[in-house]
């Protein structure tokens, strides 16, 4: 009697401890994959809930890359299914509201891209060296925005095509696309992406705990 009820302890401490095997490699998986998301690595399908418990997916991710030179950066713009802009790049994240769209033809379109505009302005004092000492201004609404950096870029799409003007227009092709970064005296930010016409985002940066949860493709209904 002795021996069988040793081989039964046996048998039933080895049954557990497959089952906990079992159980402990799948969980830590699911666990592992959504601690491993961060806004920097984000794919079309994925959830991010806010602060404020709003939910939001991900509708696509443009990889976006500009190079100077030999100097090569890179950065992304994550489109969300609201319309707002999620910014990850190396020197900071941005959150941008949805855009508002200036269409050519119209003086704020003028004031940016003319002859004498403020993109043109801006890029003559750069190779003076004075744009620092001499900032070029874009006013818009009831803000002044002081231009920070402008060029072109290339970008790929991940996930479906843009919808939106402007972002639908993106091209491989640098030449075919140009960006503007400002800043009010606010701490408002201002991005402007220009293709057909300019799309212009104004924003933050985006803290750490603006994003309480990141669920990966297919798991986030789960969390709503």
């Amino acid at each position: 009697m002795e021996l069988l009820a040793l081989i039964v302890v046996v048998v039933l401490g080895a049954a557990g401890y497959f089952w906990w095997r079992a159980r402990g490699a799948a969980e830590p998986k699911e666990n592992q994959e959504a601690a491993s998301k961060t806004v920097a690595n984000l794919e079309p399908g994925d959830g991010l809930r806010f602060w404020d418990d709003d939910i939001r997916l991900v509708d696509a991710v443009l990889e976006c890359t500009e190079q100077v030179g030999t100097r090569t950066t890179q950065w992304a713009w994550v489109i969300l299914d609201d319309g707002r802009l999620v910014e990850t790049a190396p020197d900071g994240n941005m959150l941008y509201r949805t855009p508002e769209v200036l269409h050519q033809g119209s003086a704020a379109f003028e004031q940016l891209t003319g002859a004498e505009g403020v993109l043109k302005t801006f890029e003559q004092k750069v190779r003076e060296g004075v744009a620092g000492s001499q900032p070029a201004h874009f006013g818009h609404g009831r803000s002044i925005y002081q231009v920070k950096s402008t060029g072109t870029f290339g970008a790929s799409i991940k996930g479906k095509l843009p919808k939106e003007e402007v972002l639908r227009d993106i091209s491989t092709q640098a030449s075919d696309n140009v960006y503007v970064e400002m800043e009010a005296a606010s701490g408002e930010a201002a991005l402007g992406i220009g293709t057909s016409h300019i799309a212009l985002y104004l924003g933050q940066p985006l803290k750490e705990s603006d994003v309480m949860s990141i669920y990966p493709k297919g798991k986030e209904t789960k969390s709503q």
